[in-house]
């Protein structure tokens, strides 16, 4: 036998109910559904679903006024007492034309319209007219979604939306869902659209009020800039190109070619000043207000470094990098710390990096490798087609402990370095620093030598290596050093390992370089060495060594003065290795020297009128 419960019929949906009791709310209706809360004595809420009967007991769905909203028993809710209605208690009420003199509300949650105190529905055929409001009380409510079903219009006061929603008639203007408004609409705050907006007549902004679009292009410009230009306003409906060009890498003015970050083709004029590396300026620095426009003082540019010490400190880990052609960089006074090569590379022109006397500009080099570096690209068509030119060095100090070439000149010409004091840092009678040389003429390959360089006036002592060296297979033409002081340098003074024609070594002193004052590998002619003073102080040290490597001729050696230890020192050595033809050997004051001039491989030389004294 089947028993089957006689469906309760103690509420319908819509009703309001209170309850009597405490009384739990569960996500299912069952003994057994998830617990959501409980609900106190006398809570009100409205009937949404059930009833289902489970677990012995019939249950409703009830959407409680406050608190959990879910399915409880219905032994322990009653009906709520709802106020009389007016006009028509209970059920449906119709009007052809409804006029509210006060407010137009309802408590009664679940209407689909609000008429005072109705449980039902209120239909209004004519018109609704109000001097007040229509608000609602019921801000639990979520959106039914009902416009959505049936297609009807409808003004809901959605809870899970948190806003009031006007749901358009289905099938409007368009054949889509749409809501119209046909006369002003003003907004006091933001209008947040997902769809499109439209307007027959036009839109407003303030008071500027357009009814087609600028240019009549309906929202369209024309751009006829060319790739990478920025672009500019042409007219009011179209965009085009103007003076600014971006490669993607740098940005150009007025050029279409760029290589610096900025690059304009023209002057620029700053009102207020310049800025370079964070320093800004106001006024051309002293010296350069227009008197020496090209002039580039390294103490504005030597604010940028890692530390900061007192004076005589100027420059700390100054950056000075990439020198450009066509400006004299200057040291003021003072002394300057640098870590990066300084580069005169690549770009043809007139340099100048020069202090304002070596005795008061002291550069302290703490890299490892060429402290200022002059080098140009090879050329392809062979060598000296494509050199660096006229370079100028002069009036400082260059120091260093770890640095391996002072300066190194590579595929140049027509430089001058003058004035200048190269040292390493003298420590227990030797040199530290400067570990291949204090200056380096040329590369290490055939295609990069020096022509026409002059090196006069200088000091270049204490290195760890040589004074002055060129490298192996280099031809290096014309090279003159003149009136110069190479001491105490551990390698030789001068080291000329690869020779071109045209040298002079004129003038110089050269004394206490550890391994000789002159050595030459091989030469190809024209080589004077007159006028110098050489003394040696380390043990069997030769002052001047010829033919090293390679054949070499046309060697004048004329009017030096020698002075040796009187026990170890030779002072010329001819042919060592290879043969030397066709020189000159006179003139010479030899003193203290246990061998004056020792003749190994020598054709064709004279060695006349030399005064030789040993101790």
């Amino acid at each position: 036998m089947t028993v089957t419960a006689i469906v309760s019929t103690k509420f319908n949906l819509n009703d309001r109910v209170k309850t009597n009791a405490a009384l739990n709310v569960r996500a299912t209706p069952s003994t057994g559904g998830i617990l959501l809360g409980t609900q106190p004595i006398n809570s009100l809420g409205t009937i949404t679903g059930g009833p289902t009967f489970a677990d012995s007991y019939w249950w409703w769905n009830v959407n409680y006024d406050s608190g959990a909203d879910g399915w409880s028993v219905e032994d322990y809710l009653d009906k709520a007492n709802n106020p009389t209605p007016t006009p028509t208690p209970g059920g449906d009420a119709t009007f052809r034309n409804l006029t509210v003199t006060g407010s137009l509300h309802s408590p009664v949650a679940g209407a689909d319209s609000w008429f005072p105190y109705t449980d039902g529905n209120t239909y209004v055929r004519g018109s609704l007219n109000t001097n007040s409001d229509i608000y609602f009380n019921n801000i639990l409510h979520n959106h039914t979604g009902f416009g959505n079903t049936a297609g009807y219009a409808a003004i809901e006061n959605a809870k899970d939306y948190n806003t009031l929603m006007i749901l358009g008639r289905s099938g409007g203007i368009g054949g889509v869902r749409s809501v119209s408004v046909w006369d002003r609409l003003d907004v006091n705050g933001t209008l947040n659209a997902t769809g499109n907006i439209g307007s027959n007549t036009g839109f407003c902004i303030g008071s500027n009020c357009i009814t087609s679009w600028p240019g009549g292009g309906g929202g369209s410009f024309t751009n006829t800039a060319p790739a990478n230009y920025l672009t500019k306003s042409v007219s009011a409906s179209s965009i085009g190109q103007s003076l600014v060009y971006d490669n993607g890498t740098n940005v150009g003015i007025g050029i279409t070619n760029p290589n610096f970050k900025l690059d304009v083709n023209g002057q620029i004029n700053a009102s207020t000043g310049l800025c370079m590396s964070g320093v800004c300026k106001t006024t051309w620095p002293s010296g350069g207000g227009g008197g020496e426009p090209n002039t580039v003082r390294i103490s504005d540019l030597a604010t940028g470094g890692t530390g900061t010490q007192a004076s005589p400190w100027i420059g700390w880990d100054t950056r000075i990098g990439v020198l450009a052609p066509e400006i004299d960089y200057v040291f003021p006074c003072g002394w300057y710390s640098f870590s990066n090569t300084i580069n005169m590379t690549k770009t043809p022109g007139r340099y100048t990096l020069r202090g304002t006397s070596k005795q008061c500009v002291t550069l302290i080099y703490t890299g490892t490798g060429d402290a200022i570096l002059v080098d140009s690209l090879s050329s392809p068509e062979g060598n000296y087609k494509n050199i660096l030119e006229d370079i100028e060095i002069h009036d400082f100090t260059l120091w260093s402990n770890t640095g391996n070439r002072g300066i190194h000149l590579r595929e140049v010409g027509n430089v001058v370095i003058k004035d200048i004091k190269i040292r390493g840092y003298a420590t227990g009678g030797g040199g530290q620093g400067w570990k291949d040389a204090g200056i380096v003429l040329g590369g290490t390959s055939p295609c990069c030598g020096t022509i026409v360089t002059r090196i006069t006036d200088s000091e270049i002592t204490y290195g760890n290596g040589d004074g002055i060296k060129t490298e192996e297979q280099n031809t290096n033409h014309a090279i003159s050093i003149t009136n110069s002081h190479i001491q105490g340098n551990w390698g030789v003074g001068i080291n000329i390992a690869g020779s071109g024609n045209g040298w002079n070594i004129v003038g110089n002193t050269l004394e206490g370089n550890g391994q000789g004052s002159i050595v030459l590998s091989y030469t190809e002619g024209g080589l004077n060495i007159s006028g110098n003073y050489f003394e040696e102080t380390a043990a069997q040290s030769t002052s001047i060594t010829i033919g090293t490597q390679a054949y070499s001729y046309g060697i004048s050696i004329t009017g030096n003065s020698f002075a040796g230890d009187g026990l170890t020192n030779t002072a010329i050595i001819l042919g060592k290795v290879a043969v030397t033809e066709g020189g000159v050997v006179s003139g010479n004051a030899i003193f203290g020297y246990k061998t004056c001039i020792q003749q190994v491989r020598v054709v064709d030389y004279t060695i006349a009128n030399n005064k030789c004294r040993p101790f």
